[in-house]
């Protein structure tokens, strides 16, 4: 086991004979309590994945780091339990682990070039600013009073979370303002560094008026500034209108990814 360079995060490889086995990439993301660790873990084509060597490595390397919850992502393809005597599936090496039951979500994939529509009449879409305590309570009070990060896989969902996710430099944030009054009515949020965006929401009130369609473009258009010719995002095959919203940038349907969590292990005491 060795780390490797591969890509915007760190990460570490599986290695046997000069061979790689498995890789994982690791990104500290906030969470509820300080940070969450969101773990890639990828295989070439044909060979067995390396999970159960992977995992305790990965505990050794993050049980310093402060995270408190981790959550895996692999490839719901081989995922499923595998047939051949002797390798095991990923559901049970992870199992194994600790790991709580997957949520299976759909990977989709498309071009930030688009062409951005005009903000709805009354709304202005702007970029977010840590340092606006006027804009930062309000993106707060939109986030809770709208209930829109329940349900999310990535996001935090308490108030201490959500400080920390917003004040974290990776993120990049679009806000949608209402002209009168100041009040935040939508927010994206996209992480140009790994060329992701984790989510768009629009408060009920709003909905089917356009707006979702101005964010998503602004969101895109943002990432494409950035240097970032495609965008990602996980959606939850039960989310029909962010799938359709997607599928409207040209976003395509890539691969079905199953995701597992489970608390982070103490440091001195990684498996």
């Amino acid at each position: 086991m060795e780390r490797v360079v591969a890509g915007p995060t760190p990460a570490l490889g599986a290695w046997s004979d000069g061979r790689l086995l498995g890789l994982a990439h690791v990104n500290r993301r906030p969470g509820p309590d300080g940070y969450r660790l969101v773990t890639y873990l990828t295989a070439p084509e044909g060979r067995e994945p390396a999970y159960a060597a992977l995992v305790p490595e990965l505990d050794r390397v993050v049980a310093g780091l402060g995270a408190t919850g981790q959550m895996v992502s692999v490839s719901a393809a081989v995922g499923e339990p595998v047939a051949t005597a002797g390798t095991p599936s990923v559901r049970r090496a992870l199992a194994c682990h600790g790991f709580d039951d997957p949520v299976r979500a759909q990977m989709m994939f498309g071009s930030t070039a688009c062409a951005r529509p005009p903000a709805p009449d009354g709304v202005h879409i702007l970029r977010y600013d840590p340092a606006d305590p006027v804009l930062t309570g309000g993106l707060m009070a939109f986030l809770g009073r709208e209930a829109v990060i329940r349900g999310q896989l990535w996001a935090p969902t308490d108030a201490t979370g959500l400080r920390a996710l917003l004040a974290n430099p990776d993120s990049h944030w679009l806000v949608a303002v209402e002209t009168q009054g100041g009040r935040v009515i939508g927010a994206a949020e996209a992480v140009p560094a790994e060329a992701w965006f984790y989510f768009i929401a629009v408060a009920p009130s709003r909905h089917r008026r356009g707006l979702s369609d101005c964010l998503a473009a602004a969101t895109l258009s943002h990432l494409k500034s950035c240097g970032v010719a495609e965008g990602g995002t996980l959606v939850l095959p039960r989310n029909a209108a962010s799938r359709s919203l997607l599928r409207r940038f040209g976003a395509e349907h890539v691969a079905d990814r199953l995701l597992f969590r489970r608390p982070c292990p103490v440091a001195g005491k990684a498996a």
